[in-house]
């Protein structure tokens, strides 16, 4: 029997679409999947005629590798992946290959790769993002671990990957350890506050100035045609011009208000707290999330309480509301990715994780579900100090200030909660103030607490204690 070039495990939607993707250029692929159900429904829908071999034993599939065997996981992150590794590690050699395609935690990865390499077994953690469609076309993939692995690999990963603006491959070694599943986290933390402030734009003109769908999402192919240029914006009018085939009305009004999530948003934001790092865009995302699955008090209390209909401002028309979210948006744009990419250097940091701020934003150019048009400019411009400090960001930035503000006060207007266009705000007017009011937290904390402060007419680091309560 020959021996294929790589394995995939797992053939759910994106395992079997990377198997698909990895044969349709040329590589020979192994695949295995623990329910046999699924094995031969791969095997009876493409394994005729291709350079497929399918297996429901575990031993097998190992067998049917070139050495040093590459072997990708696509299953469930967490504790099957590592019931995967305990079962799969006493039937590999030296020097073969595991690179896990999920969405595991960075953390978890770390421990991984020092245990295997204990083993003499190379990891690699790969954050991919694209879909289904993305997986099986040409993804994002964001490879982090040994860095064996990856030389012995990256011929076949660059083959598979989406290309970036300049047509070259957007998959890329990110670092040692956890480095490649960080990336991918925060990527998914992104994603959360771009959604989120894409739906916020949404309510307001369909609540605010009570727009139809497919009129809302006609504005968003508009929107699609310039600087927002972007996968996530592009989605958006196919959504809104579905109808749906039940009642014939817009299919966005038939879907309940109520957003889930798989974890990764979650994790960064906890993260970003526990490194101390300001993502407070991507926070308000998951927070939003959160808040939607409390349907039942939403509807309760929506009768209770009455804060009157309003209306649009007068002097607000959709004419001159249109440019202005659209300008707002891209000042957004800009801020949530300033946060991500910060979180990313300042936890890679902590870590003594190298890794390329700019190679990240190449490498989300193309496939992944970030991918936008201004991912060009914030490659060009991305210092190692963050995003906001470049002249691109400072002019882009303050020329979309004003109508980023007359948004927000036009939700106001129309209780619409804008949880991360207003948070997003907040976060740049602080970045860019000199003088903020953390003196008076400060202040309270001593009074109370004794927790000192430093002075401003003082050396960096010295402390100091006022007797609040001594008496006059």
């Amino acid at each position: 029997m020959k021996k294929s070039d790589i394995g995939v495990v797992g053939l759910g939607v994106m395992g079997s679409s990377l198997a698909r993707n990895a044969e349709s250029k040329g590589w020979s692929v192994s695949v295995y999947n623990r329910s046999s159900d699924k094995v031969d429904s791969f095997k009876q829908s493409f394994e005729e005629g291709r350079n497929f071999q399918s297996f429901k034993q575990l031993k097998r599939f190992v067998d049917s590798l070139e050495r040093p065997r590459k072997i990708i996981l696509m299953i469930k992150a967490g504790k099957p992946v590592d019931a995967l590794i305990e079962k799969i590690t006493p039937l590999l050699n030296k020097g073969d290959i595991l690179i896990d395609g999920g969405n595991s935690y960075y953390k978890d990865t770390t421990r991984r790769v020092k245990k295997l390499k204990e083993k003499d077994i190379e990891y690699l953690g790969m954050g991919v993002s694209g879909g289904e469609i993305g997986a099986l076309k040409g993804p994002s993939m964001m490879p982090g671990g040994s860095k064996k692995a990856w030389e012995e690999s990256y011929e076949i990963l660059e083959s598979m990957a989406a290309t970036d603006f300049s047509g070259k491959p957007c998959v890329s070694y990110l670092g040692n350890e956890g480095s490649g599943h960080l990336v991918k986290m925060v990527h998914n933390g992104i994603e959360y506050g771009i959604m989120q402030m894409l739906s916020e734009v949404y309510q307001i003109l369909r609540k605010g100035y009570k727009l139809e769908p497919k009129v809302i999402g006609e504005m968003f192919r508009r929107f699609n045609e310039g600087k927002l240029e972007s996968y996530l914006v592009e989605i958006c009018e196919p959504i809104l011009k579905e109808v749906d085939e039940k009642t014939g009305k817009p299919l966005v009004d038939i879907i309940l208000d109520k957003a889930g999530q798989k974890g990764t948003g979650r994790w960064t934001a906890r993260d970003a707290l526990e490194y101390g790092v300001e993502t407070s865009m991507i926070s308000q995302a998951v927070h939003a999330r959160v808040a939607s699955a409390f349907k039942k008090k939403r509807l309760l209390l929506s009768k209770t309480y009455n804060f009157g209909e309003k209306n649009v401002s007068p002097e607000t028309s959709l004419e001159n509301m249109i440019p202005k979210l659209e300008n707002c948006l891209y000042s957004a744009w800009i801020v949530v990715m300033d946060q991500g990419l910060r979180m990313i250097k300042d936890i890679a940091e902590e870590f003594e994780w190298e890794i390329d701020l700019k190679e990240v934003a190449r490498v989300w150019q193309g496939g992944c579900i970030i991918r936008a048009k201004l991912l060009d400019d914030v490659y060009k411009n991305i210092k190692n100090d963050g995003l906001l400090e470049s002249k691109w960001a400072e002019k882009n930035v303050e020329a979309g200030y004003d109508d980023w503000r007359d948004v927000l006060v036009e939700g106001l207007n129309l209780s619409v909660p804008t949880y991360v266009l207003s948070s997003g705000l907040a976060s740049l007017i602080n970045d860019v103030s000199a003088q903020t009011s953390a003196n008076m937290i400060q202040a309270m904390r001593d009074y109370f607490g004794a927790h000192k402060y430093e002075r401003t007419d003082s050396k960096e680091g010295e402390k100091f204690h006022n007797d609040w309560y001594e008496e006059n």
